[in-house]
């Protein structure tokens, strides 16, 4: 809620009043749903946040019943990125309510209009924190519909390293009604924005069939306004942000963001694609988003060196990182593990000789006793299938970072579950690469939109395989041949002149 609380002149009723043992204390904030008040607990001294429906919206039943419904149901969801709800019910006068836990910080959307545009590292790491609070909502049936940069409180942590956390409010709220005119926010340039600026296509529509992946739609906007300053789409009103999100395709965001990293920019395109079956699951933008964060240009640190021990050392090599600060801990880090090679050689080369000195011819002997059983072989694990579906199809597969050839896209592989992650990189001629890293403890399909490279200068583009060339028309003249060469000497007449003759 963005509106300014009323004036101590005009308090507003419910202040003075309880709720079971909380005292309502002052107004928050007021918008067109309803007023949030601070409470304080009468013995333990401590601060909730209440919000309180209108009483125009109080008057009609069924919708407190549905307000009430999703109100338990967004208590179930347990995330620290989304808001605690610790009791919900109805005042005295029918008009429901919800408490929450009070939290201090600032929207999103005050921080937007501050610096207009975060850097690359925060907007992941914002991005990233907001996907995991909606992916652990949509596994409990739980979607939010009215996502946007003011309903997402930014609030001191000293337990993350950056030292703030994104909090996700005003959950499942909207998905019991919409406000009847949207918050409007103006913009330096006049432009006007408002509640349909992250509304999703099917939610332009009004065709009612809105689901999680409508969250999907509305973060890539926040994504896309965090990284470039501005929203995907910018109207006059809302019936022009309506058309635009319905209609038109969002300009690339690596034109407007030079230097983006070709992963990110395919990914916001990804979440803002016009069909919803054809966006990524919260859960894969959020396994996107994890494995964009390992890399330089989402941490916004120096280069980072990997080295990786010989496979003879460790049963399951592991990555060993180092960040590129000084020389000194790159030396040690590559002296220690020769070292442990050097040690896993040794060790290694034992075995092989007291293996080779009990392989020494000896006496056979005749078994004594009876022959015994031997062990029974173990069940094999549970296979799971890793698939990946390109745009468009052909794409190279290859396992990284050795990039040893898989196949190609449309490409499926099956392998145990408990194998361990896999690392791989889809490639085609004429496109931006990308890396994908599937965790591989369950099924998982990956859809990717491959970004087209520019051309070189005065190189044609990636021809689509999919595309069929037009015929080539004949031309309807007949080309004229070549004059006969006129011998040595001789002279043009009148009717030798260079001039076009129509035959």
């Amino acid at each position: 809620m963005s509106a300014q609380p009323e004036s101590d002149a005009t308090p507003h009723p419910l202040i003075g009043t309880s709720i079971g043992k909380y005292k309502i204390s002052r107004l928050i904030g007021m918008g067109g749903m309803g007023a949030v008040f601070e409470a304080l607990h009468t013995t333990l001294n401590q601060r909730v946040a209440i919000k309180v429906l209108h009483a125009k919206l109080t008057a009609d039943k069924e919708s407190v019943q549905r307000f009430m419904n999703e109100a338990h149901t967004t208590s179930l969801v347990h995330h620290v990125g989304l808001v605690k709800v610790h009791d919900y019910g109805q005042l005295d006068d029918g008009a429901a309510y919800m408490m929450m836990e009070y939290l201090e910080g600032e929207s999103l959307r005050a921080r937007l209009a501050k610096v207009n545009k975060l850097l690359v590292p925060d907007a992941l790491r914002v991005t990233r924190q907001i996907a995991a609070a909606l992916a652990a909502a949509h596994e409990k049936g739980v979607v939010h519909r009215d996502l946007k940069p003011e309903n997402v409180l930014l609030v001191p942590d000293p337990e993350t390293p950056s030292g703030e956390r994104a909090k996700v409010l005003d959950f499942g709220i909207a998905k019991v009604m919409e406000p009847e005119g949207g918050e409007v926010l103006k913009t330096t340039t006049g432009a006007i924005l408002g509640t349909p600026t992250y509304m999703s296509p099917e939610q332009c529509r009004g065709i009612g069939k809105t689901s999680d992946k409508s969250d999907v739609y509305s973060l890539g906007c926040m994504l896309y306004q965090m990284l470039s300053g501005t929203p995907p789409f910018v109207g006059s009103g809302s019936g022009d942000l309506i058309a635009q999100h319905i209609m038109e395709q969002p300009k690339p965001l690596r034109e407007v963001v030079p230097g983006i990293a070709p992963e990110i920019d395919t990914l916001v395109h990804q979440m803002l694609e016009k069909k919803p079956e054809v966006r990524p699951s919260m859960r894969q933008v959020l396994a996107s988003l994890e494995q964009l964060g390992l890399h330089s240009t989402a941490s916004g640190t120096g280069a980072v060196v990997i080295v990786q021990p010989p496979p003879s050392v460790l049963e399951k090599p592991e990555e060993i990182v180092i960040k590129k600060s000084s020389p000194l801990p790159v030396i040690l880090g590559v002296a220690g593990v020769l070292a442990m090679a050097a040690a896993g050689l040794i060790v290694m080369n034992r075995p092989q000789q007291t293996q080779q000195q009990q392989q020494q011819p000896t006496q056979p002997t005749q078994p004594t006793g009876p022959a015994t059983t031997p062990p029974t072989t173990p069940p094999a694990p549970a296979q799971v299938t890793l698939a990946v579906n390109s745009e468009p199809s052909g794409a190279e597969v290859l396992s990284s970072p050795e990039l040893r050839p898989l196949g190609t896209t449309p490409w499926k592989s099956e392998r145990p579950a408990g194998q361990g992650k896999l690392e791989v990189v889809v490639r085609l001629k004429g496109y931006y690469e990308q890396k994908l890293i599937f965790d591989g403890a369950h099924d998982d399909t990956r859809p990717v939109k491959l970004a087209v490279m520019p051309p070189p200068p005065g190189q044609p583009g990636p021809v689509d395989p999919n595309k069929k060339n037009p015929p080539i028309k004949k031309p309807w003249f007949k080309p004229f041949s070549k004059p006969a060469t006129p011998p040595p000497g001789h002279k043009k007449a009148d009717d030798d002149l260079d001039v076009p003759v129509v035959r």
